[in-house]
């Protein structure tokens, strides 16, 4: 995995491998509103905020 910035958001990909969970799974999450998603241009990512809440909570 490449060195992250602290702060910056995440794609579903690098999220996913952190987590160990698929790239799908958090998709579903973001799709049913249980996961906050920020667009940026047509890339939709993961807030940090919301891959540190999922590791704590876990999903």
């Amino acid at each position: 995995m490449k060195a992250r910035s602290t702060g910056s958001p995440w794609s579903f990909d690098a999220a996913a491998e952190f987590l160990t969970v698929s790239a799908r799974h958090l998709m579903r999450l973001a799709d049913a509103g249980k996961l906050k998603t920020i667009r940026i241009g047509h890339r939709r990512l993961i807030p940090d905020v919301e891959v540190i809440r999922i590791a704590k909570e876990g999903c």
